[in-house]
């Protein structure tokens, strides 16, 4: 059976959504919709650079209003490997449903940002 739940306080739960059964399928669903569209232009044995800490914090831009990337930083872990080994589970695919997901905008500072201490 899929979606065992999990305890609250166990190091390996994600999410409610990830106990879901519905959310389950629901992700497979979304992946049948694509597959046909990458199996048939990617050759899986390609090799491909992967950066496994690649995330905002490691991609510096220009600015927000010309937002071209300068650089990226932290290549001390990145290799060449065929897309089989590299493949990691993109957005798209995530199944935590009705949580906050991962954006490409530019956060919002608090008004009070610079009086907050370390606790906030």
């Amino acid at each position: 059976m899929y979606a065992q739940p999990r305890p609250e306080d166990d190091l390996f739960r994600r999410s409610a959504s990830q106990q879901n059964p519905v959310a389950h399928v629901e992700l497979l669903e979304r992946y049948l919709k694509v597959i046909p569209y990458l199996a048939s232009t990617i050759d899986f044995k390609d090799p491909v650079l992967l950066h496994m800490d690649l995330h905002p914090g490691n991609i510096f831009v220009q600015s927000a209003e010309q937002p071209k990337v300068t650089s990226i930083i932290d290549w001390q872990g990145v290799d060449i490997r065929p897309l089989y080994l590299a493949a990691r589970f993109p957005p798209v695919v995530d199944y935590d449903i009705g949580e906050d997901p991962v954006t490409l905008e530019m956060p919002i500072l608090p008004d009070d940002f610079d009086k907050l201490g370390e606790q906030h």
